[in-house]
């Protein structure tokens, strides 16, 4: 996470030009945002007009969020300055890999110095940078160089706050621990690494263990 933001009392939200095309932009719940642009629309208009849709009040924390350009089938990411142009960002990005298989993610680019300011005043972009978290958590690297038993902290955590009135012992139902492992999916609360490494039987050992202590 690069640099830290302030609050601002609501960045204007630029009008998009008439419809040329439409961009997805992906969001990190695994949901996206279609936004129909014209070239001459900056990548800080498109901002404002996702960060729009997120709820109906301004986004105070504005200034913290950046769009991100993602090569998913290489890896290869670069962070768009919010000057730069539809049109550029096409004649630049282009040469290198055919637009469409580039994803352009809304992230949390700068953090305030006080997050429990930012989720007094700000619930959504709060929210926002969790999901982002959680998911870079769960689908990226470091997933691969976490132990399993922080692994299990963090899923029986994670647990909790998704089934937020769940009974401490709900978990030594067998039935319960099925539903979650089969209608749910673990992949939702253990990094897939930890998942494929350790034995199934003991992992939910272990989770049912934890789950009592949280």
């Amino acid at each position: 996470m690069e640099g830290q933001c302030s609050v601002t009392p609501g960045s204007p939200d630029k009008s998009t030009n008439p419809s040329v095309t439409t961009l997805k932009v992906h969001l990190p719940n695994g949901t996206f945002n279609v936004v129909k642009y014209g070239e001459a629309i900056d990548i800080k208009g498109i901002i404002s007009t996702v960060t729009s849709r997120l709820a109906t009040e301004p986004r105070l924390y504005q200034q913290c969020y950046g769009m991100r350009l993602h090569h998913t089938a290489t890896g290869e990411m670069h962070w768009l300055h919010q000057d730069t142009t539809m049109a550029q960002v096409l004649e630049r990005f282009e040469k290198i890999h055919p637009l469409n298989e580039w994803h352009f993610e809304l992230r949390i680019r700068y953090l305030p110095l006080n997050l429990q300011q930012l989720y007094d005043r700000d619930k959504v972009t709060f929210y926002f940078y969790y999901d982002q978290v959680r998911n870079d958590y769960l689908s990226h690297e470091v997933g691969a160089r976490i132990d399993q038993d922080t692994a299990v902290q963090l899923c029986c955590l994670e647990i909790r706050n998704y089934f937020k009135d769940m009974p401490q012992i709900a978990l030594d139902k067998k039935s319960n621990l099925e539903y979650l492992e089969k209608e749910v999916g673990l992949h939702r609360f253990v990094p897939r690494p930890v998942l494929e490494g350790a034995k199934p039987k003991n992992l939910r050992k272990a989770i049912q263990a934890q789950f009592k202590r949280v």
